[in-house]
């Protein structure tokens, strides 16, 4: 992220491991003491509180979605994901970016158990194809949730169709 960024590629943070994470692994006894808190601590606590708060706002750890939830992302080396509920994106027609924009958060669209449907960049495009598929094969699995024909024009939701029916009243 260029200046006044501190250096945090993966060869860097090897090599100077014992200047910024031993410190923190004092009174440490085993793999049980370090917690992920205590290595946040250590990864970023030279940072300005200031340059903190940016870099929470541009790779936050959750953001609001369209059912009006906060959900938990998961940066990985290679992609950011997201894990939601396929009716959660009810409503919408783009999913989630992060870094201002510049990078589009990877859709892990979820049956009502939690189990993974489809991944997917473009949500717009999943509506408009593979959705159909889904909806099909997914509706008489789970009767009790809502599988509208088009998507981006139903509410959002993390209820079965009786719930949100419920709450609408």
């Amino acid at each position: 992220m260029g200046v006044p960024w501190p250096d945090r590629d993966l060869t860097t943070l090897l090599e100077q491991a014992d200047t910024w994470l031993g410190p923190s692994l004092e009174g440490c006894l085993g793999w049980s003491d370090i917690t992920a808190t205590a290595l946040e601590e250590a990864l970023w606590g030279d940072l300005d509180w200031s340059f903190r708060q940016q870099l929470d706002e541009l790779l936050p750890r959750r953001i609001p979605i369209a059912s009006g939830r906060q959900a938990t992302l998961l940066y990985t080396a290679d992609e950011v994901i997201l894990a939601v509920k396929l009716q959660e994106m009810f409503g919408s027609d783009d999913g989630p970016h992060v870094l201002n924009g510049r990078i589009p958060v990877t859709l892990e669209l979820l049956s009502p158990a939690g189990r993974p449907l489809q991944r997917t960049r473009d949500l717009k495009g999943f509506w408009e194809g593979s959705y159909k598929e889904v909806r099909r094969d997914m509706r008489g699995r789970y009767p009790k949730h809502p599988w509208p024909e088009d998507p981006r024009q139903a509410l959002p939701t993390a209820r079965t169709k009786r719930k949100s029916n419920a709450q609408q009243s």
